[in-house]
């Protein structure tokens, strides 16, 4: 047999060889798109929510506006602990009170802090989640005006006891504990910022304030706050 019959014959049984190899090796994975939840990776968070007012709250505050910041570290794939300061916005309703006139506002410091819970994988483009947690909460009420002679005396404007009369004009504030829960979904408007549409429920434990005065219809002697934000924040 000629070399050249030889050769053609080796290179005959060479190719099935090859291609069988070829094959047999393992195909490379596509390159996974990275978590939006990264373990260790801060997240950012800046939001605005309208302020809905509940219960006795909505009977003597109108709904207001929120303004919240905060920041999230992820522990797990799925929860993410979550601090958060909120200032949120209302003004008196003059037409609670049986007196002719009485303007005023409130205004309420937040400091939440949270468990986050995703209810979606990692990987999915919109994530459902619900939060938790408790916080501390200054709550500031100013009257700015009312009718002269008239005694003002309600435990939500946090104006009731025995200096009523001496204090009926001015600010006067509360420091309590709460707890916040409530939960949303947020999605991607780029690789490093998504949008989260999220409402929430909050509860004040407020003080007892004693009633040294005659107390418009409906009025309490506890006087916790109830609110309930309908939010969008922007994750970065």
């Amino acid at each position: 047999m000629s070399l050249r019959a030889i050769g053609i014959a080796t290179l005959a049984l060479m190719l099935p060889v090859g291609a069988s190899a070829q094959q047999s090796q393992p195909q490379a994975s596509p390159p996974q798109q990275s978590s939006p939840h990264l373990l260790g990776r801060v997240t950012l968070n800046l939001g605005a929510a309208t302020a809905l007012t509940l219960g006795n709250t909505r009977d003597r505050f109108t709904n207001g506006a929120e303004l919240l910041f905060g920041a999230s570290i992820p522990a797990t794939d799925r929860f993410s602990v979550q601090l958060e300061y909120a200032l949120s916005f209302h003004t008196v309703k003059s037409a609670f009170f049986d007196i002719n006139s009485i303007s005023g506002n409130s205004r309420m410091h937040q400091f939440n802090f949270d468990g986050r819970w995703a209810l979606s994988k990692p990987e999915d483009r919109v994530q459902f989640y619900v939060l938790g947690g408790p916080g501390v909460y200054k709550r500031s009420v100013k009257i700015t005006a009312y009718d002269n002679g008239t005694i003002v005396c309600d435990p939500y404007l946090l104006n009731c006891g025995v200096d009523t009369v001496a204090n009926e004009i001015g600010s006067r504030h509360t420091w309590d504990f709460g707890f916040n829960v409530g939960g949303g979904f947020s999605l991607p408007m780029s690789d490093t910022l998504r949008v989260a549409f999220e409402m929430r429920y909050l509860y004040v434990f407020g003080p007892t304030v004693s009633a040294a005065a005659p107390l418009p219809a409906g009025a309490a002697t506890k006087a916790n706050g109830q609110l309930l934000p309908l939010m969008i924040t922007f994750r970065f």
